[in-house]
């Protein structure tokens, strides 16, 4: 926790935050041009206030942020706050945030904030680098900035709308002072560059190791481990874990999804002819694998509700070359799967589960990506489990489908088993110019250890992450309540969604005369994140077109569904790490429906 020194200046102090200055903070947290200056809604109720001042003494509590009122010195009338946040003491770093009831703009209240509050960041405690942003305008009648020669890094065009109704820029502001380090040497006249180093790397450290950081638990240490190469098998520690975890009998890690999924149908044996169904709706990899193994993609229509295949679409699209089904959970929903596992026992076809999207959701109180022959994931950097860079695990409880994956995957390494890697030999038999390595033409798909250790360290805190991902797209949905016009991707009663993000079909265009790319351009202008649309349907992207008219593809592709809800997704972030963030980004998307829904 950093405890900051209450600061006392000509005509006002800072104190700390308190619970007894609620109806001061409510008398100008309501006032609304104050909230249409910065695009927020203003305080309707005390309580909303008092919720909001919670939040804001939890946030202060916290190792690297304070708070304070703004309190005046002649009456002791609270007037607003000022927040110095993001702190690290290490690099000497941080940034400041403020709030200014609108009775006392222009009457230099302002400018004396900032003067005070920098004095002592930058005389008392040394910081050497601080952010701040603030209306354009301002810049040259607040002292501090001029006093301390703050440098303009960007420009924030339209970022405020004041209550003229007219838009105004904002300016971010950096000051980094000259800490003058190469004037400094030991009594042998070498300069510390030794320390500065260790600094250097123990700050690194401290930012990885930080609760909101994306890899705060064990990651670090075990990385370190395999650096120290210390002989440490992560892959066989997380392979361990994960098949564990679901219930699995073999689990074999590869360097992507998309390497798992060619070394699934690999295991299948696929010939030229043969038919995989993949969805209308998906990224394009389920196709690639299948058309590098010589088999035919085949697309199959998706629900207009859940986004996903059903046995229904499937059904329509079984030949007797069908020899396997692609289904993927999209944005972490899982699939309707028992109608088409009745359907493969049926027809005698394989069911891959595409599960890059979701990680512990749940079908009829059962894991997902457990029920069909093989199950994939992915810990691609920004999946629900990371491996920092690219990672994958396929299961299966089928042996022989597993010693095809991993003999396919690891080079074809005659040795390699369902359950393991290549098995132990004497060196010398390994070291005879006659022996043999491979049985099998296979590729490189083998995880890195170090990414192992990684995936390992993410899969301890796996319920955490799914929980957090969770909780936003809780607080989007509530944003997004009145409003008919964004509909959230539908969860059956009998599935529990892990929210890869949080998906919804936009019909502005028909209902307010919106286009999806104007509403998107509106919320970013807003402040909001730049959210994602769907991927375009496979057979629709330039690389299957072209495999389309070269290989003469004679199967009518008919996805009306897939295509015309691809053009209407939205997909709201949900791995934000700080729930505080989402609310803001949630707020604005609130904001801007609410103004959308008047016009």
């Amino acid at each position: 926790m950093i405890k900051l020194k209450n600061i006392t200046g000509t005509k006002l102090k800072l104190i700390d935050l308190d619970m007894k200055y609620l109806d001061d903070m409510y008398e100008y947290s309501s006032n609304p041009k104050m909230y249409e200056y910065f695009e927020f809604e203003a305080h309707k109720t005390i309580d909303e206030t008092k919720s909001y001042l919670k939040r804001l003494i939890k946030r202060s509590s916290k190792k690297d942020a304070h708070w304070w009122f703004i309190q005046l010195k002649e009456n002791s009338k609270i007037i607003g706050s000022f927040g110095v946040h993001d702190i690290d003491m290490i690099k000497n770093s941080c940034e400041i945030s403020y709030a200014i009831s609108p009775k006392y703009w222009g009457k230099n209240i302002f400018s004396e904030v900032m003067e005070i509050v920098l004095d002592y960041l930058v005389n008392d405690l040394s910081f050497h680098r601080i952010i701040a942003t603030t209306a354009r305008e301002n810049i040259r009648s607040i002292k501090g900035i001029q006093k301390y020669n703050f440098q303009q890094e960007a420009i924030l065009k339209d970022y405020y709308l004041n209550s003229d109704n007219k838009r105004y820029d904002a300016v971010i502001l950096s000051l980094v002072q000259n800490k003058n380090t190469n004037s400094i040497s030991d009594s042998s006249g070498k300069h510390p560059s030794s320390m500065n180093i260790k600094n250097k790397y123990i700050a690194k450290i401290n930012k990885i190791k930080d609760k909101s950081s994306k890899f705060p638990n064990k990651e670090f240490e075990y990385v370190l481990d395999v650096l120290a190469n210390n002989g440490t098998d992560f892959i066989n520690k997380l392979e361990t874990r994960f098949k564990a975890l679901f219930n699995q009998k073999y689990a074999i890690a590869c360097n992507s999804g998309t390497s798992g999924l060619h070394a699934s149908l690999a295991a299948l044996d696929l010939q030229h002819g043969d038919e995989v169904i993949v969805p209308g709706l998906t990224v394009v990899m389920d196709a690639y694998a299948a058309i590098h193994l010589g088999a035919t993609p085949i697309f199959a229509d998706v629900d207009p509700n859940t986004f996903l295949i059903t046995a229904e679409s499937i059904k329509k699209k079984l030949t007797k070359n069908t020899k396997a089904v692609i289904v993927v959970s999209l944005q972490g929903l899982p699939v309707d799967i028992d109608p088409i596992m009745d359907l493969a026992k049926k027809h005698g076809f394989y069911v891959i589960e595409d599960n890059a999207q979701d990680f512990m959701g749940t079908y009829k109180n059962r894991i997902s990506g457990c029920t069909g022959d093989i199950g994939i994931w992915s810990f691609e950097n920004k999946k629900h489990l990371s491996g920092a860079t690219e990672g994958g695990m396929i299961c299966t409880n089928n042996i022989k489908l597993a010693t095809k994956i991993r003999k396919f995957a690891g080079i074809g390494y005659k040795n390699m088993t369902a359950s393991g890697g290549r098995t132990s030999l004497a060196i010398s038999q390994v070291q005879d110019p006659n022996y043999t390595r491979f049985d099998t033409i296979g590729l490189n798909y083998r995880m890195p250890n170090i990414v192992a250790a990684v995936s390992l360290g993410q899969l301890e805190s796996y319920k955490s992450i799914i929980k957090r991902r969770q909780k936003v797209a809780a607080i989007f949905r509530k944003a997004i309540q009145n409003c008919d016009w964004l509909t959230e991707q539908h969860i059956p009663d009998n599935c529990t969604h892990t929210h890869y993000t949080f998906a919804v079909r936009y019909t502005g265009d028909q209902r307010i005369g919106l286009s999806w790319k104007s509403f998107y351009n509106k919320y970013l202008k807003l402040g909001g994140d730049g959210f994602y649309g769907a991927c375009v349907c496979p057979h629709l992207e330039p690389s299957l077109l072209s495999y389309i008219k070269d290989t003469r593809y004679k199967k009518k592709i008919i996805t009306p569904v897939a295509e015309k809800i691809q053009k209407e997704i939205m997909q709201f972030k949900t791995n934000y790490r700080d729930l505080e963030v989402a609310k803001l980004k949630a707020n604005v998307l609130k904001k801007l429906i609410k103004m959308l829904n008047k016009r």
